[in-house]
């Protein structure tokens, strides 16, 4: 695998601060990023897509109309529709707000 500069990759001020770490703690580049991608690695295995953070109502229709039906419940939105945010903040729906606040 070919190897790639930092700074062809990275903002300017990002290797701005990966260079004063590098003054600051004494470690090469290549050991803070080993370092960065365990970090990283255990950050995003705790964002579980199935956990469901909550819900998020839309301040527009878009494609919807108030008489579409909601793919829950099967009754009509009325209101502006919801939509669910998981855990890995993906959203899912349409829902209305029956079944968004009956969950």
């Amino acid at each position: 695998m070919p190897k790639t500069q930092v700074s062809t990759i990275v903002a300017p001020e990002t290797r701005r601060r990966y260079d004063e770490l590098i003054e600051r703690t004494g470690k090469s580049l290549t050991d803070l990023l080993t370092i960065a991608v365990g970090l990283l690695e255990q950050h995003f295995q705790h964002y579980d897509p199935q956990l469901l953070v909550g819900y998020i109502q839309v301040d527009r229709f878009g494609d919807l109309e108030p008489t579409s039906e909601c793919p829950e419940c099967g009754q009509e939105f009325g209101g502006l529709p919801f939509v669910r945010l998981h855990g890995d903040g993906g959203l899912s729906g349409p829902l209305c707000a029956r079944c968004a606040s009956s969950a």
